[in-house]
């Protein structure tokens, strides 16, 4: 057997709402599909918020790996966009912890830059230009 694609991302918040009130500015969304306060997923996203807390509190986390939850940085989930100056003034406006915006061309070139959510966590944007051959 070989890992052959993603199925989900989860990001473990320890305040759903504000989590929730971050994600639905970033994506543009407005966020639903709730379980009580301890996950939500993101629409048109493999993205799930997860609030470990509320599991500690319910007598839900069992295993010893459970209970070691880290939040803030815990992964960097990746998005691609079309247009990098545009994302990165909207971003501006709903992080107060931005990056400058960077540019790497080691195998190809690729723009990129980096904030943090409510929670903590980095999240990168990036963007691969046109080949202009």
């Amino acid at each position: 057997m070989s890992i052959s694609k993603e199925n989900e991302i989860l990001i473990f918040v320890q305040n759903l709402k504000r989590a929730i009130a971050f994600y639905e500015k970033l994506f543009e969304v407005k966020i639903t599909h709730t379980y009580k306060d301890r996950w939500a997923s993101v629409p048109g996203n493999l993205l799930f918020l997860i609030n470990k807390n509320y599991d500690f509190k319910h007598g839900i986390a069992t295993t010893s790996h459970e209970k070691k939850t880290i939040y803030g940085n815990a992964c960097v989930p990746v998005y691609l966009t079309d247009d990098i100056d545009v994302e990165y003034k909207r971003i501006l406006a709903i992080s107060d912890d931005v990056s400058e915006l960077c540019y790497l061309n080691l195998l190809m070139p690729y723009k990129f830059f980096t904030f943090k959510d409510s929670e903590g966590n980095i999240i990168e944007i990036g963007h691969y230009p046109e080949n202009k051959n």
